[in-house]
């Protein structure tokens, strides 16, 4: 079972199952769901995906705290990427 989500808090027990991925803002340039695709294609054929996908992310190092804050981070970034691309920054 593989998570994708925007909300890394929403993996909850199955952290190690999640992928994390950046929220879509009507952006047209969007390249995330092609980021998605180029990791599942590079982990399709990992012996242990949980391994695979805990290198890469290192969620599990990661309290329920620190996931919230790590959205919320990850959030804030986004919103400034979402007004600087339509120059209110």
């Amino acid at each position: 079972m593989v998570l994708i989500d925007n909300a890394a808090y929403s993996f909850g027990h199955f952290v190690g199952n999640g992928i994390p991925i950046l929220s879509f803002f009507d952006d047209w340039n969007d390249k995330e769901l092609l980021y998605l695709t180029t990791y599942l294609e590079s982990i399709h054929n990992a012996e242990n995906f949980k391994q695979a996908n805990a290198e890469a992310f290192q969620l599990e190092n990661l309290s329920k705290k620190e996931l919230q804050e790590y959205q919320a981070k990850k959030f804030i970034e986004q919103l400034k990427q979402y007004f600087k691309r339509r120059e209110f920054i």
